[in-house]
């Protein structure tokens, strides 16, 4: 078959505009919490082989977020691990979504309602067009899952081969469950509109073989069910009103979203010197204009044949569907910080993407009725693409920094305690335990550097839970203790970590005499992890994005004023630790700013911050390698430090197997300065930190 014109140029415009996106501005479209902590991480472990936690411990609230991450595997094993690599998977669904929903227009309403489904699905309000290329593993790659279903279901009727058709319907419908329980709104729709297309004797003789497969597609889900304890269930239960029954608080909650969320929920930005409330009302009025042409089309008997009326149905019904769970849920519209503020309307994306198939429709069944209809047609299309050309300013035009997604890594491990410390469930309450003896069984194939970041996420966890109560203070006994708990090659790991909580009190006023007092007990204590507690002070507590590493360097040097004397060289090293990781990523803007405040050190404090520069360095790579240019931002006089630190941070990075590297290291360079790599390689006296 002859792939349309329409098709293809809305495809283009899909690709170009996505791309556009994260070449200039990736951090608006990254949510590592989110997408690094299963996803990202599962796709790292999957593809390198590296992986023996259970893949249910994997498991969030939906099945998305295990189809995704091996999705990314496969993504990984061809273009590498990074962040990119992963933004991937969303994008290819995407491409596949709009296909199916460009099909599913030109079946039910024509070539012309399939091309203005197309563009509007290329080119959509941010909320969808962000989503896109977030791997979130549910509110987006579902859509496309959903859309598999919807054209199985709406086709039955002109199918040749229809319970085949059937049996692959229920397949995919309880698939979709699986993957994303969202899908069971549209399925309602669904089976409304195949009882409008078919009659109700006939609809309920296909229940049989269409239960049977849906049976087969939720298998999946029922493993999830029984490997994690009935989690699936306890998620579902907890967002449909809990204790008090899903229809308390109906009424307001329903207010709360259409006052709030609706009038806000395409997340535009200001265009052509236009604010954003011109986008939105613009769009809202086009989708109201829409489903009222959709719902009289659907009603018109006289006009169409049952199953062409029927195509109108899961359109029409799904948003009536939305409002009702929403206002029996617990689902939370609650503001997301920026860059990534389209986060909040993140139950919204499957609205969007469906209105896309909506507006086809309608558009082309108003067009077709002539007169006033026309009007309402032409206001339709002005108003849906002119509100869309405001998603154009998502894009930095200025090209001011490109590339930086290529410095990104494509799995954080520091998050990976979530998954290697949670493999059993607390069945009554349908929550995860934290047992610390599955960790050594859970880790033991990562790379030594991905095990290093994850007993600092277990120290960071570990001092999340002890200081959560006001009431605990910071107490060195209780460090030591919680140490002794863990494998004693990670006793520096979990120290930094815990200092990388300690970190986050700086962002509070009423914290900072908190603070204080935890680094006079440190300065006070003859503890041999207290320096490392105080390095991880300078060490970011999420995934450092490139817009957000300015901010967090001087975050790191103004911690300098709370931290006592004694620990001043710790403290030290700990920024030099944090410049050498954002170097090695090699991002433009990142690189300028590291060699910066490297550089106006004065000159006492600089032996110590470099060393813990060149650790940075070297911890942070996959494998340690000397980078290209090393001698052309390293002045002679902090060299012999700087290459005891690297030497330093292959050890701890490696551990057991950094011997394995020390010939190539070596080789053509200097004996001065192979002496001190040497001497940071062996680390003589550890875990005291070498002098510098």
């Amino acid at each position: 078959m002859r792939v349309p014109v329409s098709l293809i140029l809305a495809a283009a415009v899909y690709v170009v505009l996505r791309c556009l996106l994260l070449a200039t501005r990736p951090d608006t479209v990254a949510m590592p919490v989110y997408e690094l902590a299963t996803i990202g991480n599962l796709a790292a472990v999957t593809a390198s082989g590296e992986g023996t936690a259970p893949l249910a411990s994997y498991y969030d609230n939906c099945g998305g977020h295990l189809v995704t991450g091996l999705l990314g595997a496969a993504s990984y094993r061809v273009f590498g691990e990074s962040y990119l690599a992963l933004k991937l998977v969303p994008f290819a669904l995407g491409l596949v979504a709009l296909v199916l929903a460009w099909r599913i227009a030109d079946r039910c309403f024509g070539r012309g309602a399939a091309a203005v489904t197309a563009f509007a699905f290329a080119l959509p309000p941010p909320t969808l067009f962000k989503y896109s290329l977030l791997a979130k593993g549910n509110h987006f790659e579902n859509v496309a899952f959903q859309l598999g279903v919807v054209w199985l279901v709406l086709g039955l009727s002109a199918s040749r081969a229809r319970r085949t058709r059937l049996f692959a319907a229920g397949v995919a419908a309880g698939f979709a469950i699986f993957f994303y329980f969202g899908s069971a709104l549209m399925l309602v729709a669904l089976c409304a509109a195949h009882v409008v297309a078919v009659g109700v004797r006939r609809a309920v003789r296909d229940v049989p073989l269409a239960a049977l497969g849906c049976a087969l597609g939720l298998a999946p889900l029922a493993w999830i069910e029984r490997a994690t304890a009935g989690r699936a269930s306890a998620f579902a239960e907890a967002k449909f009103g809990g204790e008090a029954g899903m229809f308390d608080g109906f009424g307001a909650r329903l207010a709360a979203f259409l006052g709030d969320v609706v009038p806000n929920a395409g997340a535009f930005e200001s265009f052509a010197g236009l604010p954003p409330s011109v986008a939105e009302r613009a769009y809202l009025a086009a989708f109201v204009v829409a489903w009222c042409c959709a719902l009289v089309a659907l009603l018109r008997r006289s006009e169409h044949e049952p199953a062409a009326r029927a195509a109108f149905a899961p359109f029409v019904l799904y948003p009536l569907l939305f409002l009702a769970a929403v206002g029996a849920s617990t689902f939370d519209f609650d503001v997301y910080a920026k860059p990534v503020e389209v986060g909040r309307y993140r139950y919204l994306v499957p609205h969007f993407a469906f209105a896309t198939i909506l507006f086809g429709a309608a558009l082309a069944w108003a067009w077709r009725r002539r007169g006033a209809w026309r009007v309402a047609a032409g206001a339709l299309g002005s108003a849906c693409f002119g509100a869309s050309l405001f998603t154009l300013s998502t894009i930095d035009w200025s090209f001011a920094e490109t590339g930086v997604i290529r410095g990104y890594a494509g799995s954080w491990f520091r998050y990976y305690p979530n998954v290697a410390l949670q493999p059993t469930f607390d069945a009554p309450r349908g929550e995860r335990t934290w047992d610390p003896a599955v960790l050594p069984a859970n880790v033991a194939r990562l790379s030594p550097p991905h095990r290093r970041d994850v007993y600092e996420g277990v120290g960071q966890r570990e001092a999340q839970i002890r200081l959560v109560d006001p009431a605990n203070e910071f107490d060195v006994a209780w460090l030591d203790a919680m140490l002794a708990r863990y494998d004693s090659a990670h006793s520096l790991d979990l120290a930094r970590g815990v200092g990388i909580h300690l970190r986050r009190w700086q962002l509070k006023s009423a914290q900072v005499p908190r603070l204080q007092r935890a680094l006079a007990a440190l300065a006070a204590s003859d503890s041999p992890w207290a320096e490392y507690v105080v390095e991880g002070l300078c060490l970011e507590f999420g995934f450092p994005l490139a817009s957000q590493s300015f901010a967090e360097i001087n975050r790191s040097i103004l911690l300098g004023e709370l931290v006592p004397p004694r620990l001043r060289a710790a403290w030290l090293r700990g920024r030099g630790l944090q410049l050498g990781r954002l170097l090695r990523r090699g991002i433009p803007s990142e690189v300028a700013v590291v060699v910066e405040r490297a550089e106006i050190a004065v000159p006492e404090d600089r032996p110590s911050l470099w060393f813990g520069l060149g650790e940075g360095l070297a911890d942070a790579a996959l494998q340690p390698t000397w980078p290209s240019s090393v001698f052309v931002w390293v002045a002679p006089g902090d060299r012999p430090a700087f290459f005891a630190g690297f030497g330093a941070g292959v050890r701890q990075a490696w551990k057991e197997r950094a011997p394995e590297f020390r010939d190539a290291l070596l080789f053509g360079l200097a004996d001065d300065y192979a002496r001190e790599f040497e001497r940071g390689l062996a680390w003589s006296g550890y875990p005291a930190p070498v002098s510098y």
